[in-house]
């Protein structure tokens, strides 16, 4: 039901999701509120949340008076500027997965070059620099790295849209993958193939092995939240999204499962020294195959929404009378 509710989530977007957009007090004098600590979100592209200051920074920087975007709530300047806030940050994180840059000794040149810094004798005038600064009401700094962000969203749609003749970043990218070299260990099956096994040489592969053998054993705290847990009736409505929302926005502020717990009642389960087996529940496999990612996650699962905090991962050989670590052990 929650899939049917909140279906937009699938899209290449579900990324995008608009967590707050009533924020035109902001512009009658409480901006304030934002120097205080809150860190309210006002939008989240996958993992990654773009705060209330940041959206107020977005503001600022566009240089929209606050006359001009009361004059225009009606007008949807809100929805606007967020929808544009977005944009630049999807820009930036495609930017950043390609690994995408420019140095310091490029970004002189294109300075240096620019035909409106350039003396009658066409060369670099600091005099120039110094006065079209000061014209346009910028600092060194901030110019310099608004040149640089134009700069690498040029080489991005380059990269989207390169033509026929590929950018070299692209055809360097290919070549690397192409002809890199990876180091494999194998293990030649001719050698144990129907070969039994006995228990002196486990020992003996064991003791000869421990590092390769060690596997990861974590303690964590879980609860599935549905609305009986959360608001005590079986129906999705505003209240218990709306309480997800906070709860989503705690875990963003830094809060762990206790904490929470405090204010909602989860009532976690704890599990101490788990390693997954084949007779693993679902979801307590899903929760150790996150083990590497955040420590505390709040998914959903569609008929309800699964949070846990994994509190300590560390890697030690399994028990050796283990019933499932023998078997595995005579698999390989």
């Amino acid at each position: 039901m929650i899939g049917k509710l909140r279906g937009f989530s699938n899209s290449k977007l579900a990324g995008v999701l608009v967590g707050i957009i009533i924020i035109p007090f902001v512009f009658w004098g409480m901006g304030s509120v934002f120097s205080g600590g809150n860190t309210n979100n006002v939008a989240k592209i996958n993992n990654e949340a773009i705060s209330s200051k940041d959206f107020v920074n977005f503001i600022n920087e566009s240089r929209l008076t606050n006359d001009i975007i009361k004059a225009n709530l009606d007008n949807n300047i809100i929805e606007q500027i967020l929808s544009e806030l977005i944009s630049e940050k999807l820009i930036e994180m495609e930017i950043k997965e390609l690994n995408l840059s420019l140095s310091e000794k490029a970004l002189a040149n294109k300075i240096r070059s620019n035909s409106i810094l350039l003396d009658e004798n066409n060369k670099f005038s600091r005099v120039k620099y110094e006065k079209f600064l000061l014209e346009n009401n910028l600092t060194a700094s901030s110019f310099e790295n608004s040149l640089k962000n134009q700069e690498l969203k040029k080489n991005l749609f380059k990269y989207v849209s390169g033509g026929i003749k590929s950018p070299y970043f692209l055809k360097n990218k290919i070549f690397i993958n192409e002809n890199k070299k990876i180091d494999i260990e194998f293990l030649d099956l001719d050698l144990v193939h129907d070969k039994n096994v006995t228990n002196s040489e486990i020992d003996d592969f064991i003791k000869n092995n421990q590092d390769i053998l060690k596997m990861d054993f974590i303690d964590f705290s879980y609860a599935k939240i549905t609305p009986k847990s959360l608001i005590e009736i079986d129906e999705f409505n505003d209240e218990f999204f709306k309480k997800i929302d906070e709860i989503e926005n705690s875990i963003l502020n830094g809060s762990g499962i206790k904490e929470i717990n405090e204010v909602y009642n989860l009532k976690p389960n704890k599990i101490k020294n788990f390693i997954i087996n084949d007779n693993s529940d679902e979801t307590l496999q899903e929760i150790y195959s996150k083990r590497n990612e955040d420590k505390i996650q709040l998914i959903d699962k569609n008929d309800y929404y699964l949070i846990f905090e994994i509190s300590n991962l560390k890697k030690k050989i399994p028990n050796f009378n283990d019933p499932y670590f023998l078997e595995s052990l005579k698999k390989t």
